[in-house]
């Protein structure tokens, strides 16, 4: 996995491009580069996940660490630019919450189909699942052995941007207030309801994401001059830091609280860097336009091979393939089933 690690950290620094004088403050927040961003933390998602299959052996050791350091911090970006192209649109566009309905809707159909080749490759593996946990999973609350937290999280957080805008009229301040608090229902209901902290100590990195859609061009304005830049860079190191340890001490909601901070702090560092720091090539690209595929497919080749002994490379290397060529044929037939549905 040390050698995976490797090849992820070089794959993420080709064709980098730097400008310290603020020339990718116009594009840094633009689907091109979220693409890219969200490429390189898919990688990262997927190495997580494939871990859980494999026992840790002498070369795995740098990535078992890194990884337990990283954690959550993975996905903070997908939630982000989330956040952040909803509030454009429904900053931009006149007649986009009479669509979000049917932008719940794909988001859901697509992951229901998945669940449905998880429960099939349950049934030739033997695996039986109750009719509750069958049925809860179809919403996401349950898994069959699919990733899920991230679907429940991203229903729930377009659902509370839906009513949202409906309530305040599609006026940005109050719609991202308004997930803002939906945020934090969100997480009491599923600490009550003992959900892992993974469900939600990174989701106000989504009404961030709105934040930063709102105020793009004051915060584009606050960035220019690098003196300042620094200072900002540098605060938000040292927010991330505190927020970081005293996570490790605390307990309870300071605890939570400080997880969700450390989130938010750094994504904030990701972004900023992206505004002098231009990263993407076609691989990149590829991984980051087909995220939401490799997310809810990565987990049926590591399933079906995990009972086979085989060297841990070899199945690393299918597991990505198949992935890959999953994720491609899954777009495609999706995206042709949805436009023959008009949705």
């Amino acid at each position: 996995m040390d050698l995976i690690l490797l090849c992820v950290v070089i794959l993420t620094f080709i064709e980098v491009k730097l400008d310290f004088s603020g020339g990718y403050l116009n594009t840094y927040l633009k689907r091109e580069q979220a693409t890219a961003v969200n490429g390189v933390f898919v990688m990262l998602v997927f190495l997580r996940h494939f871990k859980e299959y494999i026992v840790c052996e002498a070369y795995d050791r740098i990535f078992w660490t890194v990884d337990g350091y990283l954690e959550q911090l993975i996905v903070t970006t997908f939630l982000f630019y989330s956040g952040y192209g909803i509030m454009v649109s429904l900053k931009t566009k006149n007649d986009y919450l009479q669509k979000f309905p049917k932008r719940i809707f794909r988001v859901w159909i697509q992951f229901a189909i998945a669940v449905c080749l998880f429960l099939f490759l349950n049934l030739l593996m033997g695996k039986v699942y109750s009719t509750s946990t069958i049925l809860l999973s179809f919403t996401a609350w349950q898994s069959v052995g699919n990733s899920n937290w991230y679907i429940l999280a991203i229903l729930v957080l377009y659902a509370f941007s839906y009513f949202g805008g409906i309530i305040s009229r599609q006026d940005s301040m109050t719609t991202m207030l308004f997930v803002t608090a939906g945020c934090c229902v969100y997480v009491v209901m599923l600490i009550l309801c003992g959900k892992g902290s993974w469900y939600y100590n990174t989701i106000f990195c989504y009404p961030l994401g709105m934040l930063f859609g709102n105020y793009e061009q004051k915060i584009k304005t606050l960035m220019e001059k690098m003196g300042r830049y620094l200072m900002i860079v540098v605060a938000c190191v040292v927010a991330f830091m505190a927020s970081y340890l005293c996570a490790l001490k605390c307990h309870g909601m300071i605890w939570l609280a400080m997880v969700e901070l450390r989130g938010i702090f750094f994504v904030l560092l990701v972004v900023f860097a992206t505004s002098r720091i231009k990263i993407g090539n076609p691989v990149l690209n590829w991984l980051g336009k087909h995220t939401f595929e490799i997310y809810i497919l990565q987990r049926l080749p590591m399933i079906a091979l995990s009972g086979i002994d085989m060297n841990q490379y070899v199945y690393f290397l299918i597991c990505a393939v198949v992935t890959g060529l999953a994720a491609f044929l899954y777009q495609k037939l999706m995206g042709a089933l949805l436009l023959k549905c008009n949705l």
